[in-house]
């Protein structure tokens, strides 16, 4: 397995200059439908009998999350809940009021890292290009 990366010049914030790096190259997302279609091509699953069931498990999967248990997908990794308080004196200034960040924290398997690790890494275009200032704006491979 190989990933794609590209040469961009960017211009860099923190050094206030524009800069030559490596970046990976992203593709458009790939939404449920695509990802279904694949898993039942590759695995002869019916598309609606897969989305029936990838619905359902996603559905307890944020019940689960949501109720404070860390759900671990095999071969993934295990998701849970995190959220940043400030401390507090009291027991009454702590609480909700104190909370001023919620999220999800996602830790990937040790098989996912090594597999990241080891995968290669293939220069997609060797011509240096240089990206637009709006930084939501990916490039087209």
């Amino acid at each position: 397995m190989a990933y794609e990366v590209a040469i961009q010049k960017r211009r860099v914030a923190y050094m206030k200059k524009e800069m030559v790096l490596t970046v990976p190259v992203r593709y458009k997302k790939v939404d449920a439908k695509e990802l279904l279609e694949a898993a039942g091509r590759n695995n002869g699953i019916k598309e609606g009998t897969l989305y029936n069931a990838v619905h359902s498990v996603l559905n307890e999967f944020k019940n689960f999350l949501l109720k404070g248990h860390p759900v671990v997908i095999p071969e993934l990794g295990t998701f849970k809940l995190k959220i940043s308080a400030h401390a507090a004196e009291t027991k009454e200034e702590a609480g909700v009021a104190a909370i001023y960040r919620k999220g999800i924290q996602f830790t990937p398997t040790a098989d996912l890292k090594e597999a990241v690790n080891r995968a290669s890494v293939t220069v997609l275009q060797h011509d240096i290009t240089t990206m637009s200032d709006d930084p939501d704006e990916e490039p087209e491979p």
